[in-house]
């Protein structure tokens, strides 16, 4: 038993360190601000409304996602996962791409399956020793150096979290300050892009929230969030979700790990 938990340490150990540095903004999607353009806060609700209408047609697809994130006062380097996602019953595979030290990590998830619990393998030696380990989904150790755990992931979650960010409980006009428009590129992909200031009651600083959608699909692919500091955007998180295949014939299989 001393053996494992040791091994368990040291694959926590893999994971992704905290950039010792000052905590910037956005970086995931350039964006030229000069050519923004005013939304009212209605446009923007009929946005994310229309995304997830078309969310809830599709039945699976595959994306990479890629992540910035901070927790506490550490900002995480950026992560580059290649996903499969299904919604109904909901499971999620992920292999990792970056940063290099959680290169080849893979997690299978299926509320369907395993007792609704995720599994994970790490590469290498750490990984032939401690095996696949079973994880509660929202588990401290699943969580280790992240945000959400990996129930949140995906497109609908994240059109779900726009919606509880700024439209509920109370009307949208109530909370939110400022909407701008801007042409963004989003993984190769033209798409517009939505800023929105929600002020906060001091001594909290005033939040900004980006919304991007892809102009073809109309699908919500980018969200970003930053308190608005006196030096400019401290980034909270930022999701992109690029390469993406929609309807890609998914099954159990897809989210159980090779045998």
């Amino acid at each position: 038993m001393r053996a494992l938990l040791l091994c368990v340490g040291l694959l926590i150990g893999c994971r992704a360190a905290p950039a010792w540095e000052p905590i910037g903004g956005f970086e995931l999607v350039p964006i030229q601000l000069s050519l923004s353009s005013e939304l009212s806060p209605h446009e923007l609700q009929q946005r994310v409304a229309r995304a997830h209408a078309k969310l809830d047609t599709i039945a699976d697809y595959t994306a990479v996602l890629e992540t910035r994130e901070r927790i506490e006062d550490d900002l995480y380097p950026r992560r580059v996962m290649r996903l499969k996602v299904r919604h109904r019953p909901f499971g999620v595979a992920i292999e990792t791409d970056e940063p290099a030290n959680e290169k080849g990590q893979r997690v299978w998830y299926s509320v369907a399956w395993n007792h609704g619990e995720m599994l994970a393998e790490t590469p290498g030696f750490v990984g032939s020793l401690v095996g696949r380990l079973s994880l509660d989904p929202e588990g401290d150790l699943a969580l280790e150096n992240r945000r959400h755990p990996i129930t949140d992931i995906g497109l609908l979650r994240l059109v779900e979290q726009a919606e509880e960010s700024l439209f509920a409980p109370r009307p949208a006009t109530s909370r939110i300050a400022r909407v701008r428009g801007f042409a963004a590129d989003l993984g190769g992909r033209p798409a517009q892009m939505c800023e929105v200031a929600v002020p906060r009651e001091l001594p909290d600083s005033a939040l900004l929230y980006r919304f991007g959608f892809d102009d073809e699909s109309g699908l919500l692919v980018y969200y970003g969030l930053a308190e608005l500091m006196p030096d400019g955007p401290a980034l909270i998180e930022e999701y992109l979700y690029r390469d993406v295949h929609l309807a890609a014939g998914l099954g159990d299989a897809d989210f159980r790990p090779p045998q």
